[in-house]
């Protein structure tokens, strides 16, 4: 029983290391996401004021492209809630053991 805490404990720190590891491998890969996102869609605006047809409606839109923010809310990431460690008990038999 003392091993199965063990065994226990070992996992439990296995898994917390895994889920944390996974957590930071997603919010990196988010941010860069983020950056790419906001690269495109200046490009974007940039493309739409080469085909306008007057200079000075140009320079009108380019000003706002350059000054234009992009939401990237939907690619940030929440960090999901972990259940708790359990108690592991030595000695202690399960509800519901007839053994």
């Amino acid at each position: 029983k003392v091993s199965a805490c063990s065994a226990y404990d070992s996992c439990w720190a296995a898994s917390e290391a895994a889920a944390a590891n996974n957590y930071n491998t997603a919010v990196s890969i988010s941010n860069d996401l983020k950056t790419q996102w906001n690269a495109l869609k200046r490009i974007q605006c940039l493309l739409d004021v080469l085909v306008l047809s007057t200079s000075g409606d140009q320079t009108a839109a380019l000003t706002e492209c350059i000054q234009k923010s992009h939401s990237t809310d939907a690619l940030t990431i929440v960090k999901p809630q972990v259940p708790g460690k359990e108690t592991c008990v030595t000695g202690a038999k399960p509800e519901g053991c007839i053994l």
